[in-house]
């Protein structure tokens, strides 16, 4: 018979990066104790590699008093489990009268919730946020013009997370006002 046997070898926190290791393995039949068989593996401690992503940047267009919403990917790239913050100051715009809204997208469907879309099971960020390796989050931001914007005018507006070990992570979203009906590439939200 034939059996595949999996091992798990757990290093201490803190081990130093480097290797390689040899891993012995040894299975010995519980029929007869004489039959036996061995096998080795090497592995190698990979040191930590922390690094957290925000992205993209975004433009679009709205009609005065209209708003968009512009998603963005938090997305943890390294080996290193991350703690997510956000910062009082979260978004800010550059031009006066524009509102922004972010909430972090609730990325289950079903009953009020599309992934994707601002729905009332998405939530307003206000705690830290644990970010598993591979892990991320999809932030949402409704960014929404004064109704006496003027066509051609436009907004800056800056997404701001702590990104654990990567500081302080910043994205932007220019939306300009225009007027008439919907564009090619404009994004129409309802």
């Amino acid at each position: 018979a034939m059996y595949k046997i999996v091992v798990k070898a757990e290093l201490p926190n803190g081990a130093a990066a480097g290797g390689p290791f040899t891993v012995q393995k040894t299975a010995v039949s519980v029929t007869n104790p004489l039959v036996s068989a061995s096998a080795n593996d090497t592995v190698t401690v990979l040191a930590n590699q922390c690094r957290v992503v925000l992205e993209p940047n975004n433009t679009g267009r709205v009609a005065p008093g209209g708003s968009i919403v512009y998603t963005h990917v938090l997305t943890n790239v390294g080996n290193c489990t991350e703690t997510i913050t956000f910062p009082s100051n979260l978004t800010g715009n550059s031009a006066a009268g524009w509102t922004s809204l972010v909430v972090i997208d609730n990325p289950v469907a079903g009953g009020q919730s599309a992934p994707g879309a601002l729905d009332p099971q998405d939530a307003v960020p206000s705690g830290p946020v644990t970010l598993q390796p591979g892990g991320r989050l999809v932030l949402l931001v409704r960014v929404t013009a004064p109704a006496t914007a003027t066509a051609g005018s436009s907004n800056t507006t800056d997404l701001r997370v702590n990104g654990g070990s990567s500081g302080l992570l910043t994205v932007n979203d220019r939306t300009t006002v225009a007027t008439g009906g919907p564009q090619i590439g404009d994004e129409i939200t309802g």
